[in-house]
């Protein structure tokens, strides 16, 4: 548990900086660019190896027992979240009310898998997620054009497809099946 404690604070830190635009500008100064990208990615692959060691090691106990209606909400919220998290990359109006879509997307994700796991790795797992991709919402708006009301189907399919092809590989990507039977469809 210590593992993955410590790869969501540094992962957690890591975002933080990405906001203080001011002290990554004096990073990038002091050290240059390549430099700090550099310093990022091992940043981000240590806390990466650091999560997954930590929730791969953890010894499973419960801490409650989620309601069986609650699962009934998790495939329409991640439908939502995939959808959200899209918008970041295809123009849509959303993207001009949300700061960074991608991690609100991601924090729809995370808190709907917080409310269907009950043991304590995955609540430590998603809920510093969660703090994670809620601290990535934080930050200014920018700038983008109006778009019409008809080109926001583009977002809602790409995020479709997306969902779907990950509802498919959940179970082989994961090792847990999406469905509330407990069974994937292949």
């Amino acid at each position: 548990m210590v593992f993955l404690i410590v790869g969501l604070l540094l992962l957690i830190s890591f975002q933080g900086l990405y906001n203080y635009e001011s002290l990554r500008l004096a990073l990038i100064a002091k050290f240059g660019a390549a430099s700090y990208v550099i310093g990022c990615g091992v940043v981000l692959l240590m806390a990466f190896a650091l999560i997954v060691h930590g929730k791969s090691t953890t010894s499973y106990s419960t801490v409650w027992l989620p309601p069986a209606t609650l699962k009934l909400y998790v495939m329409p919220l991640m439908f939502v979240g995939f959808v959200i998290g899209v918008t970041q990359y295809v123009p849509s109006n959303l993207r001009r009310w949300l700061p960074r879509p991608l991690m609100c997307g991601a924090l729809v994700w995370f808190i709907t898998h917080l409310l269907v796991k009950g043991d304590l790795a995955s609540m430590v797992l998603f809920g510093g997620l969660a703090i994670f991709a809620g601290v990535g919402c934080l930050g200014k708006r920018r700038e983008f054009p109006k778009i019409s009301w008809l080109k926001e189907s583009l977002p809602i399919a790409i995020g479709g497809v997306s969902y779907f092809i990950l509802f498919l590989l959940h179970g082989s990507l994961f090792g847990v099946a999406p469905t509330m039977m407990g069974r994937g469809f292949f």
